[in-house]
């Protein structure tokens, strides 16, 4: 698995817990022999850095089990919907909780499934925020830097002297040298505030200064700034962010735990909200803002994104033959290596304004909502017509509910 080697970073910034009476000794834990077990299949469409930082920040900030809801259990995706509502209703009967052993006692959870929680649960009280927010931000001890740089030592053909073909045309080569580089900085406390940034510079492509093609060193920069619990704004989020609403038919960001025999259950999707953008794949989140607001048992979200996306150019003539550019496919690889890959770079912009509206009631187990996004282009998306994308989005706006 890629991200062995990451966890090992990030494990050796782990600190001694203090224990308490009502919850079992916190044994040593063995963060890759989680994952292993949760993903005995690798999926290259995952991202196990980012999974690896949910679960070590878990780690680090145990959920009190006594105000957890459904959307904080959710957030662990350690849990399947129906142990959620078990877990709910044995609380909402019982009272709260006064040993985490009680665990043992809610319908659905056996032994394999405590075991993976109690790393991540406590019945501490949240601490109060008596101290200003940069005040807690400067005194934070949960933050890290991370670089790493990887490269291939067998010379690869894209970095080879050019040839030329029988034609008489000269091949194309990469424009950057082959070092894959990465620089990861976060800070963040659990349900409070999470700022970061992400560098990236794919092998092949060039290390430089150009603000013409958005390259400034790294080939992709990734920024955040998010805050929970503001008042009775849940969550306010600047920058990259994602979005997980419902089945994640309009909002479906981040990743879930499949790949099993239960073909039904890995099919439910965590609805966790609006969650920091961290990975550094060049494509799936929104830049500008998102917040969700909390009044009684409603949550209203609202999104608005206004995004560079990759992709060509052409050119077209209207009625009155005018020159008009469309947009006639679009690059989701993230890769800039070569002269013909580094002009589809942020090529369009991508407007998108959406949001959520949920109710929820805990003790009845109800959650319902709805779901809108409207996007729309700076150039109109005229695709070559081929039978199988006869029925598929074309034009300058869509809207989707």
């Amino acid at each position: 698995m890629r991200a062995f080697g990451f966890s090992i970073v990030l494990l050796s910034f782990i600190l001694t817990n203090p224990v308490y009476g009502q919850a079992p000794p916190r044994a040593n834990f063995n963060l890759d022999e989680l994952i292993e077990r949760l993903f005995p299949v690798q999926d290259d469409d995952l991202d196990y850095e980012s999974i690896y930082e949910v679960l070590f920040q878990l780690y680090q900030n145990p959920i009190d089990i006594n105000k957890a809801d459904m959307e904080t259990l959710q957030s662990t995706f350690l849990l399947n919907p129906l142990q959620i509502n078990e877990f709910l209703q044995y609380r909402a009967e019982m009272g709260p909780f006064l040993s985490l052993y009680e665990l043992q006692a809610i319908p659905g959870f056996d032994q394999a499934n405590i075991e993976s929680l109690l790393p991540f649960l406590t019945l501490n009280p949240s601490i109060k925020r008596e101290k200003s927010f940069w005040k807690r931000v400067s005194e934070e001890e949960q933050a890290y830097l991370i670089f790493r740089t990887r490269r291939v030592w067998e010379t690869r053909r894209g970095f080879t002297a050019p040839d030329t073909s029988s034609t008489g045309r000269i091949s194309t080569r990469y424009l950057g040298d082959p070092n894959d580089i990465y620089l990861r900085w976060r800070i963040q406390h659990a349900k409070d505030f999470s700022m970061g940034m992400t560098l990236d510079k794919d092998p092949g492509e060039k290390f430089t200064w150009d603000p013409k093609t958005a390259r400034y060193g790294f080939n992709f920069l990734s920024f955040h700034l998010t805050r929970y619990q503001v008042g009775k704004w849940k969550t306010i989020s600047l920058g990259d962010f994602q979005a997980s609403f419902g089945q994640g038919l309009v909002f479906g960001a981040g990743y879930s735990l499949g790949k099993g025999a239960e073909t039904v259950p890995t099919v439910r999707r965590s609805s966790v909200g609006i969650i920091p953008y961290t990975a550094a794949l060049e494509f799936g989140f929104f830049r500008g803002i998102g917040s969700t607001y909390t009044h009684k048992n409603w949550e209203f979200s609202f999104i608005g994104s206004f995004a560079p996306k990759d992709g060509r150019l052409a050119e077209s003539l209207d009625s009155l033959n005018r020159e008009e550019f469309r947009i006639s496919s679009f690059n989701q690889s993230g890769l800039h290596r070569t002269p013909s890959e580094l002009s589809t770079k942020n090529q369009f912009k991508e407007l998108s304004l959406g949001g959520n509206i949920q109710l929820k009631v805990p003790n009845k187990r109800l959650n319902s909502g709805v779901n809108f996004l409207h996007t729309s282009f700076d150039n109109e998306w005229i695709r070559d017509p081929k039978p199988y994308n006869q029925f598929e989005f074309a034009g300058k706006s869509n809207q989707v509910g």
